[in-house]
């Protein structure tokens, strides 16, 4: 009787929870004086020595005297742990204002919170925003550019830095990119209708440079602000 091979199935469990984890574990981006995760989390770039920390692979952060900053896109939190054995838990993540009025980007920009019909969407890990009649929308923090796709495949680019308001529609017969999923409960006579509206009803532009940030705006986390109390 020939043994049972297990090894296929053990490669296929592994290769689901390195999947997992990598969704979990996104490898921050360096922007300015902090360290920006896809779901809007800033971590503080510098140790207070003016040293920067180096983001793994696995998406922590590591700074010159042994503290390790990991973050998880999915649950929102962060953990800061210190040389000494110490941790601390911080709440890393901005919850959108009440009534889902709008979405804050780690840049000052915000998107509308509603679709058309008033109902709220939602902020996937990602930083994507979903709507109820199946529009999805991203932001990039870096470039300043805001693209909504609507259920049919229209796309919409604004940039409010560069006063860019473009939309492109595929064309009849051309092949289509992935349709964002629309809710069951979606009505159809809304479905792409973000689309239609003034750019300033779903996108408001970042502060102007040197101004105060919204009070909304996520702040960066300082890792080491633990280790002075």
């Amino acid at each position: 009787m020939k043994p049972h091979r297990l090894l296929p199935l053990c490669a296929t469990v592994c290769t689901l929870l390195a999947a997992g984890a990598a969704l979990a574990a996104a490898v921050p981006i360096r922007q300015g004086d902090a360290y920006l995760y896809p779901d809007g989390t800033r971590v503080r770039a510098l140790d207070p020595a003016g040293r920067p920390g180096q983001p793994a692979a696995d998406g922590s952060i590591r700074y010159a005297d042994g503290t390790v900053v990991t973050h998880d896109t999915r649950s929102g939190d962060t953990r800061v742990q210190r040389p000494d054995g110490r941790a601390a838990l911080l709440a890393g993540r901005t919850p959108p204002p009440a009534g889902g009025s709008s979405f804050a980007f780690a840049d000052g920009t915000r998107l509308r919170g509603t679709d058309v019909a008033g109902r709220p969407a939602r902020l996937a890990p990602d930083g994507t925003v979903h709507y109820p009649d199946g529009t999805r929308a991203t932001h990039d923090t870096r470039s300043g550019d805001t693209r909504f796709t609507a259920p049919d495949g229209t796309q919409r680019l604004i940039n409010r830095r560069k006063s860019i308001d473009r939309t492109v529609r595929p064309p009849p017969g051309s092949a289509r990119p992935p349709r964002p999923a629309a809710a069951a409960s979606a009505d159809p006579r809304y479905a792409g209708a973000l689309l239609t509206l003034p750019p300033d009803a779903l996108v408001t532009a970042p502060p102007v440079r040197g101004a105060a940030a919204p009070a909304s705006a996520p702040r960066p986390i300082d890792p080491f602000a633990t280790a002075r109390r």
